[in-house]
């Protein structure tokens, strides 16, 4: 059989190499690969990485695509234009996949009626502080997510190719996380499962700056409202709660002025949920970073009402 992996790519020379490394590494000697790299208009020396790497390992397929800068969701369809075989993998440039990724995402395939699987995203211990966040909060989400899941990450996915021939491709006017929350929530609405397997883990390189992580929040805010599937989670709802309480307070300082001590109460009620929250996360894994995420969440609710507020305008 053959898997053709994506991996759509920008800006990513600290990372794309340890990526096609770990595809090449993958155990799972009845597995043919392609690899398809799809750049989305680096300015970067990621291409000449790519290349390079394809220089010297001659006997791997590994093929370059070029393009402009026009998102994630335009990259992988250029990529699924050129995929081959029974299998797509789509990996994104900062992820590296388990020795056994592969083959533990191909056992969940062989289910019936089961189009997608994915694995466990999981950080990097040594990263920065806002990283380190980042990925834990991606773990708690995980915690609980069941077997048939109601999404899986385009981070480290893996689809039957007839998916993509059924459902279509994904939508070039989302961004980020929404382009394959989309994709999922058609293939579950045509009737096909997704499975989560959790013992496929990927290791993710979270974004190092404060500004990357609350722009990722912006984007969720301003799209997310597009896409049918809202919670993608369990934990989401929970999510979902800290952003209305967040509007809520400041909603309230339009009554500040005559009503300080009910201001006061929400801004209270508000920032204690953010440390419920915080409590959480901290009982997943013990980092000293979350003794400032109170403070983060309220950061990153603002930037998802921001997008919310643009989403709604612009409607």
């Amino acid at each position: 059989m053959t898997v053709t992996f994506l991996v759509p790519a920008f800006n990513a020379e600290s990372t794309i190499v340890s990526t096609l490394q770990s595809i090449l590494a993958q155990d799972a000697p009845d597995v043919r690969y392609r690899i398809i790299v799809v750049d989305d208009g680096s300015t970067d020396s990621t291409r000449d990485l790519v290349r390079e790497f394809a220089a010297l390992n001659p006997a791997m397929s590994i093929e370059l695509l070029e393009g402009e800068h026009k998102g994630e969701a335009a990259a992988l369809n250029r990529g699924l234009e050129r995929a081959s075989g029974e299998y797509v993998a789509i990996v994104e440039s900062d992820v590296v996949l388990a020795r056994d990724w592969v083959r533990l995402c191909l056992e969940a395939l062989q289910e019936e009626s089961v189009a997608g699987a994915g694995g466990c995203l999981i950080g990097v211990s040594e990263a920065p502080w806002i990283a380190r966040l980042a990925a834990i909060e991606v773990e708690v989400k995980l915690v609980d997510q069941p077997r048939y899941a109601a999404h899986i990450s385009s981070a480290n996915a893996l689809y039957h190719f007839w998916a993509f021939e059924r459902i279509g491709r994904f939508d070039e006017t989302l961004y980020n996380a929404t382009l394959d929350s989309d994709f999922n929530a058609r293939l579950i609405r045509a009737g096909f499962h997704l499975r989560f397997v959790r013992e496929a883990q990927a290791i993710h390189a979270f974004k190092t700056s404060l500004g990357a992580y609350l722009a990722r929040f912006y984007w969720y805010g301003r799209f997310r409202p597009q896409v049918t599937q809202r919670f993608l989670y369990p934990a989401d709802r929970w999510v979902a709660l800290l952003v209305l309480l967040t509007a809520l307070a400041y909603a309230s300082l339009v009554c500040a002025w005559w009503f300080p001590w009910a201001t006061v109460w929400v801004w209270c009620g508000s920032m204690s949920f953010n440390a419920v929250w915080t409590l959480r996360l901290a009982r997943l894994r013990c980092d000293p970073a979350l003794w400032l995420y109170p403070l983060v969440l309220l950061l990153r609710n603002s930037a998802a009402l921001a997008g919310i507020l643009i989403s709604l305008l612009r409607r």
